[in-house]
């Protein structure tokens, strides 16, 4: 039994004495990690500040506005297209303005929202349209059906179902 009592105890301290050892030995290896991954991130930032003070030194040797003639040529074209574009947008402007009066026998119509939409009949083809986006609306299938007119093309042979309707 004491042996049994002395090789418990010796497990017991070498596990209190291990334990510490090998949770600073995961410690290091992560600092060592966390080390080597800052060094490269180091060593990165030099590379880009290399890179930006090679640039700025370029952009400081380079004289202002130099364009060669290729460059210079399609910024002249791109310049006349915006011009170009720039005239356009200014007579669709001047078209679509409130003082220009619409052309003959077109008169612009007013947003009309949903909340106001009524069964206002099928009189005109506006009036027809409200009624039809009222009746969606308010689910009403009969006014639907009689909005829509149902033609049957007579090149299509009728099915059995409408052929006992007609009897």
């Amino acid at each position: 039994m004491s042996k049994l009592k002395l090789s418990a105890i010796s497990a017991l301290i070498v596990a209190g004495v291990s334990t510490p050892i090998l949770l600073q030995h995961r410690a290091l290896i992560r600092l060592h990690d966390e080390n080597t991954q800052l060094h490269q991130a180091v060593q990165q930032a030099e590379v880009i500040r290399a890179d930006r003070e090679a640039l700025e030194r370029q952009l400081a040797n380079r004289p202002n506005g130099s364009l060669s003639s290729a460059q210079l040529g399609e910024l002249l074209r791109l310049r006349g297209e915006v011009g170009l574009l720039r005239k356009d947008s200014q007579e669709l402007a001047k078209l679509r303005s409130p003082t220009n009066p619409s052309p003959p026998g077109v008169q612009p119509q007013a947003y009309l929202p949903s909340a106001a939409w009524a069964n206002v009949g099928a009189d005109k083809p506006e009036a027809a349209i409200q009624t039809f986006f009222w009746a969606g609306k308010q689910r009403d299938t009969n006014v639907v059906g009689n909005l829509l007119r149902w033609i049957r093309d007579p090149e299509i042979p009728a099915s059995r179902l409408t052929q006992a309707e007609t009897g």
